[in-house]
């Protein structure tokens, strides 16, 4: 899957490609890839259904961006952040 993000407002000159590059089960989570804008660099996003992600789906995640080319090469490192749930 693939979309373009397009800024409003102040944001309006900004746009960037994401790229779903792996899910886990149920689409529990994603892996997106997305290009740069001028004010941000490329970079790999994370994005969950659920506030934290279990011990599984974080290995699950981690082996996915060790063991795919692409992904291995766009994500330096992964810091985990957690939601509060609503």
């Amino acid at each position: 899957a693939h979309f373009t993000w397009h800024g409003n407002g102040l944001l309006a000159a900004f746009s960037s490609d994401w790229v779903v590059l792996g899910s886990g089960p149920d689409d529990r989570w994603l892996v997106l890839y997305f290009t740069k804008t001028i004010a941000t660099p490329e970079g790999v996003d994370v994005i969950a259904r659920i506030p934290e992600l279990s011990p599984e789906d974080r290995g699950e995640v981690l082996r996915l961006l060790r063991t795919d080319a692409f992904l291995k090469q766009k994500s330096g490192g992964i810091v985990w952040f957690s939601r509060p749930p609503r």
